[in-house]
């Protein structure tokens, strides 16, 4: 995941000055920092960000520090303990009763700026909980789409789906299920431009 994420988000902030990215990252920060001299603009309104993070869960892994390592490189925030609402509670409620925290949302660093509150739900049904992440913002500012998605989103056209010939029956349980996909599917066919979907040779 980490070999093409700050990748990823380097080129979604070329095309947007803001950016935000959550889940579960399965990234253990502790109170490792990402706050570097690149992000003194915003130190000014918020010198809280030059204190340690607060934390329930102190661990940290590979992937944490590969997180925090990204956005410090890319004047990124992650919000974990850094936000009304966030103390740096566990979000993974293991049915062992494990805690831990490997849910993040990372943000933009004038994103950050907007944030009002995250709240974070208790899990019941499963086992990581619920986050929400509130901006405030200006009811006139054109550029934020504030229609409700209810479509299935995807990542880039022709890029989440690799072949590789022993996985050819979960390709057809995924196309199956994914109408979008399917579509996708039909068209680079059409078109003649299986390379667009996949990594397959033209046909």
């Amino acid at each position: 995941m980490f070999a093409h994420f700050g990748d990823e988000v380097h080129q979604a902030l070329t095309d947007s000055p803001h950016l935000i990215v959550c889940g579960d990252f399965n990234a253990h920060i502790g109170v490792l920092d990402e706050i570097s001299d690149t992000h003194l603009d915003v130190l000014s309104a918020h010198p809280q960000l030059v204190e340690r993070r607060i934390t329930q869960c102190t661990q940290t892994n590979r992937a944490g520090r590969f997180s925090v390592d990204i956005a410090s490189n890319l004047d990124c925030i992650l919000t974990t303990g850094r936000t009304p609402g966030d103390t740096g509670q566990p979000t993974f409620v293991g049915y062992d009763k494990s805690r831990s925290r490997p849910d993040h949302i990372m943000v933009s660093k004038m994103l950050f700026t907007r944030v009002h509150h995250t709240e974070i739900q208790k899990a019941q049904w499963l086992d990581h909980c619920f986050q929400t992440i509130s901006f405030a913002t200006d009811a006139h500012n054109y550029d934020v789409d504030v229609r409700l998605h209810h479509d299935t989103l995807h990542g880039p056209e022709g890029h989440f789906l690799r072949w590789k010939p022993d996985k050819a029956a979960d390709y057809v349980a995924h196309l199956e299920l994914d109408t979008p996909a399917r579509q996708k599917l039909y068209r680079a066919i059409r078109n003649r431009a299986l390379r667009s979907f996949t990594q397959l040779p033209d046909a």
